[in-house]
């Protein structure tokens, strides 16, 4: 399984060369404290609702992990021959390894990734079988990698998955010459960042591709110094901004020189983190108000404590205003300071209750008229 995971690898790093377009601004905000969702449950379910269905099984599938919670693996789509990465028995697979639970193998359906569960868990490949769609050299590769055992790696028939079963476990990058032109950029990358050694990259010919290799370690290490070592500045700037949201780390977005990239780099930390500080750094007005929006949604999750950390008073307002008329409680109107969108809070809650009562506390006389011939009709 890790070995199609790092192809798929491959077609991200080819994803992040070829990347998007807007604009920027300088911001000065003045921080309280940091709100990070990071391991909030109920913000990141949401998160994942709101991903295009092709994204969603991976979305859920990384919460279920980071949560330790097997109960999310209901939330994925069931594992079929085209989807053998992101599904409910891959994640149920994922969290009997992390939890060392065997129970959870009896869950998986699919004989072969059921098979490959109770090999890695009893650390035994004789329960390692095969079927069309699923190679026994997974399953030896799985055991082998899970249980750091390289011995194993002598029982897989294809060449490239040995050397790189070897390569994994013994983070030797000897083992790397020796594959097919297509699998050695991966290894390399690999190892390089198992190592945190950028001498590694060094050694791909390719000089992209050895950028490519130093954002990866400059990510899984959260050095941002390696980011300045690339000179192709496409690169570089995603360099910073995988290293800004590995570490949940906005300011470092500042040094991103593309501004719609710039721009990029705060979205991807706050739709990562749900912190409503970054969405003012955002020089784009319409992600900005987007940013902002997001941040109300949160708040009804989340609670009030979000909408408090909002810099821009107008949106702060709104977001207490959308609370207030959500749960139906008057006294959070009270908090907004622009007496329009306040008297407005008051409106939409007195029609929500049917409470003519409230009418009296709008100041704006044909908003208060309005709310009182609402009731009354």
């Amino acid at each position: 399984m890790n070995f199609k995971i790092w192809i798929i690898l491959t077609s991200i790093i080819l994803i992040i060369l070829f990347g998007g377009c807007i604009q920027e601004r300088n911001e000065r905000i003045n921080q309280t404290k940091e709100i990070n969702l990071k391991f909030n449950l109920p913000y990141n379910l949401y998160k994942c609702k709101l991903l295009p269905q092709e994204q969603k099984n991976s979305c859920y599938l990384d919460v279920a992990e980071v949560f330790k919670n097997d109960s999310l693996c209901e939330f994925l789509e069931p594992c079929s021959e085209y989807n053998l990465v992101a599904c409910k028995d891959v994640c149920y697979l994922n969290l009997a390894k992390l939890k060392m639970e065997i129970s959870l193998c009896d869950k998986i359906k699919y004989d072969p990734l059921k098979n490959t569960c109770y090999a890695v868990l009893n650390k035994n490949i004789a329960f390692c079988k095969e079927d069309e769609y699923y190679d026994a050299n997974d399953c030896y590769y799985e055991v082998a990698t899970t249980t750091q055992n390289q011995t194993i790696c002598n029982e897989i028939q294809d060449k490239d998955m040995k050397l790189m079963c070897y390569a994994y476990i013994t983070k030797n990058v000897s083992f790397c010459k020796n594959l097919s032109e297509s699998n050695k950029f991966n290894c390399y990358i690999s190892i390089a960042k198992k190592r945190g050694d950028l001498s590694i990259c060094d050694i791909i010919n390719h000089t992209n591709q050895k950028f490519v290799c130093y954002a990866d370690v400059a990510k899984a290490t959260e050095n941002t110094s390696i980011c300045e070592l690339i000179t192709n500045l496409y690169i570089k700037d995603t360099c910073y901004i995988e290293v800004a949201r590995n570490g949940e780390n906005y300011p470092i977005c500042k040094n991103v020189q593309d501004n719609s990239l710039r721009d990029e780099c705060y979205l991807t930390v706050f739709r990562d983190t749900g912190n409503p500080l970054i969405c003012e750094r955002l020089s784009n007005r319409e992600w900005r108000g987007g940013c902002y929006r997001d941040s109300f949604k949160i708040a009804e999750i989340i609670g009030l404590s979000i909408c408090e950390e909002i810099p821009n008073t107008t949106y702060k307002d709104e977001c207490f205003s959308k609370i207030a008329v959500n749960e139906k409680d008057f006294s959070i109107c009270g908090r907004i300071n622009d007496r329009e969108i306040k008297d407005w809070c008051f409106f939409k809650i007195s029609r929500g209750k049917k409470d003519t009562s409230l009418c009296e506390r709008i100041i704006d006389e044909n908003i208060k008229m309005m709310c009182i011939k609402n009731e009354q009709n």
